[in-house]
């Protein structure tokens, strides 16, 4: 299954701030390049553009992999950080376009509900990313950022 947004004309497919899919995966689905069944998002996204994109199942462990405009897999993720078996994509869009959200099973033939969202975040700043001057004498010498 393939899942489009509405088109904007001149922009592609219009994106809100956050989509949310509840979706199932069942035999009928067509089977990806994992190997598993898959249910597709489309979406569109401007280039540096900060995505996240969640799916969430107590049905199965999920298997989540975003394809990038030129149809590439660019991210995939099993476990989302901190543990559990749901998945979690945070990229930032290489090139305007159209990117698909794969919702797939990580092991073959398991099939169930899931809830997929797709969104556009602010990143947080971190200290790599503020300036700031070393003087002689600052230890540890040398600083690694």
């Amino acid at each position: 299954m393939t899942v489009a947004l509405a088109p904007v004309a001149g922009r592609g497919p219009a994106q809100s701030p956050r989509e949310e899919h509840v979706g199932i995966l069942d035999v009928s689905d067509t089977v990806g390049d994992s190997g598993s069944f898959e249910d597709a998002y489309e979406f569109y996204a401007a280039e540096g553009e900060m995505l996240r994109i969640t799916m969430d199942s107590e049905e199965f462990d999920t298997l989540l992999r975003l394809r990038g405009p030129t149809g590439e897999i660019i991210d995939q993720n099993d476990d989302r950080p901190g543990g559990g078996v749901n998945s979690q994509i945070d990229s930032r869009a290489p090139a305007t376009g159209r990117y698909m959200a794969l919702a797939n099973s990580y092991q073959n033939g398991q099939v169930g509900n899931y809830v997929l969202v797709i969104e556009t975040i602010q990143p947080v700043v971190t200290s790599a990313e503020q300036s700031f001057t070393l003087y002689p004498g600052f230890t540890p010498d040398p600083k690694v950022l």
